[in-house]
């Protein structure tokens, strides 16, 4: 005798009699094979494996070639719990994606090279603080033109730009990763909330003619 499944909406089977009660159900988003993100209901005893499988999804999504509109890739990455970063020379399509860690993504040589004196370099901080000295660093040392962060605190939607005004003399870019650091050291000494962004506002304050640091919270 067979027997009797349900196919839930994400692809997957369950025995029949474990798909009944109902309230047992929640509320998941997914990626489907076609890159398409949707909502689906799931168990909640098969919600860990769920996560795993979704966590992959994403990252074929996000690294799918066809993919690779600035605005939608900006979207997606505001909400993940690692970080994704997308670069661009017209600030429309991306040439080239990375998927990374919850505290960062690590480059290849060859891959830096790709970010020299791009026009748009975007990437996500899952815990909602501005730039880090290592993305200041490569900011400056990469002339990069314009880096976004897309983020998320609580309900409100943030986003960190930093513009370079003119190209950086060498000994002014060490300078300012020296001075940014110093900046987020007294901030953290004075339990200052989101010190990154102190630190970034002190520094673009002084190094105006060089760079432009701007925050949006909305």
């Amino acid at each position: 005798m067979k027997v009797p499944y349900l196919k839930t909406p994400e692809g997957k089977y369950i025995r029949l009699e474990k798909a009944r009660d109902l309230t047992k159900l929640i509320k998941k988003r997914i990626v489907d094979k076609n890159g398409n993100i949707k909502t689906v209901y799931v168990r909640v005893d098969e919600d860990i494996n769920i996560k795993r499988s979704l966590e992959i999804d994403k990252r074929r999504w996000f690294l799918n070639e066809n993919n690779n509109d600035i605005q939608e890739l900006s979207k997606f990455m505001r909400y993940q719990n690692i970080e994704y970063c997308c670069i661009s020379n017209d600030g429309k399509k991306s040439f080239f994606k990375k998927v990374g860690h919850k505290n960062g993504v690590n480059f290849l040589n060859a891959e830096l090279d790709k970010i020299y004196n791009v026009k748009l370099f975007v990437h996500n901080h899952p815990e909602g603080h501005s730039f880090s000295l290592d993305d200041l660093s490569m900011f400056l040392f990469k002339n990069i033109k314009e880096m976004r962060i897309v983020s998320r605190i609580k309900n409100f939607k943030i986003d960190y730009i930093l513009k370079l005004s003119k190209e950086v003399p060498e000994e002014i870019k060490n300078e300012i990763c020296i001075r940014y650091n110093n900046s987020k050291l007294s901030a953290e000494s004075l339990d200052i909330l989101n010190s990154s962004h102190f630190a970034m506002l002190s520094v673009a304050d002084e190094y105006y003619q060089y760079i432009r640091y701007e925050f949006y919270k909305h």
